[in-house]
């Protein structure tokens, strides 16, 4: 899975993280997420969004992950990194953002999107 070979082990304390994958299908982006309650698009920006808050928000992509541990890693050392989505004093979410991007070169335009 991208997403855990991407989480790292030298932050001690909780900080947002951007990953980009591109080029990411719009279409692909829809199907999953387009039954999710927090999915919205903006045809003004040609952009989808769909966030996951807290303890639930963390179960809900365990589901959609196919891993419901699919916000930690462990390293042979014992050390663990992990997405925090709640203590006791906040919650987190994770965004997911799909946005049109268009190449051009000279005559030729390249509509593809990213996440």
């Amino acid at each position: 899975m991208q997403l855990k070979a991407r989480l790292q082990f030298h932050r001690s304390e909780p900080r947002a993280k951007t990953l980009k994958m591109e080029p990411f299908s719009e279409g692909l982006f829809i199907i999953l997420f387009y039954n999710k309650s927090t999915f919205q698009y903006s045809p003004a920006q040609r952009k989808y969004i769909c966030k996951f808050e807290g303890t639930q928000g963390y179960e809900q992509l365990g589901i959609l992950f196919g891993n419901k541990d699919w916000g930690s890693k462990r390293r042979r050392t014992g050390t663990c990194a992990y997405v925090l989505m709640q203590n006791a004093q906040q919650t987190y979410n994770v965004t997911f953002i799909w946005k049109e991007h268009i190449y051009k070169d000279s005559d030729i335009q390249l509509r593809c999107g990213s996440m």
